[in-house]
């Protein structure tokens, strides 16, 4: 395991510049599925720290019983207003697959978050297991993060293999997955008795998850492991006041707009890349604020001071 380094990181950026004749489609078009009656807050992050970081251009998909709301908040992304069922119009459900799944196919979209905010309600975890069987056939780069992790978790059994077992159905996988867990979520995904088991040998089951299911992990917490079962990584930056809610859909924010900013990239290298800016942008607004006061549009508003200190 390698600690990632702020020379690694330098040396990357050196190598890897934007072209002065360019326009927003050449940096990605990244949708954002995320939200839920009182969790609107979750896209907003999400997609704002995703512009910050470099995308092209960022749709916003969100219920359609909270999408008023969204654009009270809402500048430079597109917000989609998803149909779903009138009783159920603060969440996804299977009235909204269909929407999203004409969007992608009209719309050339280079990776899609989802997860942020969507909530455990009964039809979104429906409509996540539908979009997702979808996603992964389609070919699509996906960062499945947060309530997404949940639905698609294991219900009923420990695997020691560490297979998630919705992933092992799909036929004809294609897409470049990165999954994002925090200690709980990865306790939920695989069904793990003990929380601390996890915790205590958070590299191995960060590695074996990423090799037995053919993925990127990140398993969020301090000193954040980044695996692909092949090559592993931990950061060592960031700081105790980053604990606080948002913090995850800034991340997963990050990593995809520099996932679709830098087109050649793999997805183990975007989410390294993105764990360290967002470590080092927490430090730049711990320098400003403190810790205690530390919140998640502290970290989005300090995400350019990172990237200014390596020259861009």
């Amino acid at each position: 395991m390698n600690e990632i380094t702020f020379d690694e990181i330098r040396q990357f950026f050196l190598s890897s510049f934007r072209e002065k004749d360019t326009n927003k489609y050449d940096y990605g078009h990244i949708l954002i599925i995320a939200g839920s009656f009182g969790m609107v807050g979750a896209g907003i992050l999400a997609s704002r720290a995703c512009m910050r970081s470099g995308a092209g251009l960022v749709s916003l998909a969100v219920p359609s019983g909270i999408s008023r709301e969204v654009m009270c908040h809402i500048l430079e992304e597109i917000v989609l207003s998803v149909p779903n069922l009138s009783e159920n119009n603060g969440y996804f459900d299977d009235l909204s697959f269909e929407f999203l799944k004409n969007f992608i196919e009209e719309k050339n979209i280079s990776l899609v978050v989802i997860g942020p905010g969507l909530s455990k309600n009964i039809r979104t975890v429906g409509f996540v297991k539908k979009i997702l069987k979808f996603l992964l056939n389609y070919g699509l780069d996906i960062i499945i993060d947060a309530d997404a992790i949940n639905a698609i978790s294991n219900k009923t059994r420990y695997t020691k293999s560490l297979a998630i077992e919705f992933l092992n159905e799909i036929e004809n996988k294609k897409s470049n997955i990165l999954i994002t867990p925090h200690y709980k979520e990865y306790q939920r995904l695989l069904n793990i008795d003990d929380i601390e088991i996890i915790k205590k040998e958070k590299l191995y089951f960060c590695k074996n998850v990423a090799l037995e299911n053919n993925l990127v992990c990140i398993l969020k917490g301090a000193n954040t492991i980044i695996s692909d079962g092949n090559e592993t990584f931990v950061n060592i930056i960031g700081n105790s006041g980053m604990a606080t809610a948002g913090m995850g859909d800034v991340l997963v924010g990050i990593i995809a707009g520099i996932k679709a900013s830098f087109k050649k990239i793999s997805m183990l290298e975007a989410a390294k890349i993105g764990v360290f800016i967002h470590a080092l942008s927490g430090d730049k607004a711990k320098g400003k604020l403190g810790e205690i006061s530390l919140i998640a549009r502290d970290v989005i508003d300090n995400i350019s001071l990172a990237f200014q200190f390596f020259n861009l």
